[in-house]
Order: C-alpha cells, then structure tokens, then sequence
C-alpha cells in the first residue's frame, strides 16, 4: 500500500484547524472565568460548536479519503474531495469565528462538507465492490 499522502496533508491542515479552535475556547473559558460549559455565554457556546463541530465532522471524512486513497482511486478526484472538504471546514469555522459572519458562510461550508461526504461514500462504496468482486 502506498503512503496516502493527500489524506495526510489533509489530516495534517484539519488538526492544525483543531488545535486553533481548542485555544480558542480555552482563552475565552479562561478569559471569563469558565471551568466547564459556556457559563451562559452565547459567544462561549459558538466557540464550543466549533471546535466540536470539526472534531465530529473529520476523523470519518478522513478515513474515507484514505480507504479511497488506498484504494487506489485518481488522484485529482481525491485531490478534490480533501480540499473540497477542508475548504468547507475553513468556510465553516470563518462563520462561527468573526462576528457577522455567519449565514451564508456556514451553509457554504456545510454544502461543501456534505457534497463531499456523500460523494466520497459513494465512490468508497463502488470501489470496494468492484474491487471485492
């Protein structure tokens, strides 16, 4: 099996992206005083949502990407659906990230993040059985 590079890459910006929004909370809780939750705050709990939201979204997008990768799809077709997905991650996480943002940002990353995800089961779907049968 080759070393599934994209998916590396990927893995590699996204924790990146992880640890960004991590401190974030941190700084916030810390800043007010928080130890657990969001105290209450609205922007606390925004900043929460995103660092759980791409915690919940990643590690399955991933593997996907690197059982398609392994697999031995194209290529330029992984290429697209990795930066399709972390693209729509980094539209995603704008919209909770700076004020007045949001709307149109969130469901521009969210569209890419679904589109991506389906369309990686799929292709993961066909390949394993095309290549099981």
């Amino acid at each position: 099996m080759t070393f599934p590079v994209l998916t590396a890459i990927a893995a590699g910006v996204l924790l990146l992206l992880q640890v960004w929004a991590a401190v974030g909370v941190i700084r916030l809780r810390r800043s007010l005083r928080i130890d657990i939750g969001d105290g209450g705050h609205h922007h606390v709990g925004k900043a929460i949502r995103r660092h759980g939201n791409l915690a919940e979204n990643s590690p399955l997008w991933l593997m996907v990407f690197g059982l398609l990768e392994a697999g031995g799809l194209m290529r330029a077709v992984i290429a697209l659906l990795v930066g399709g997905f972390v693209l729509g991650r980094c539209l995603h996480l704008y919209a909770f990230s700076i004020p007045g943002a949001g709307g149109n940002w969130r469901v521009a990353g969210m569209v890419l993040t679904f589109i991506t995800g389906a369309v990686g089961a799929i292709l993961l779907i066909v390949t394993s059985v095309m290549k099981g049968f």
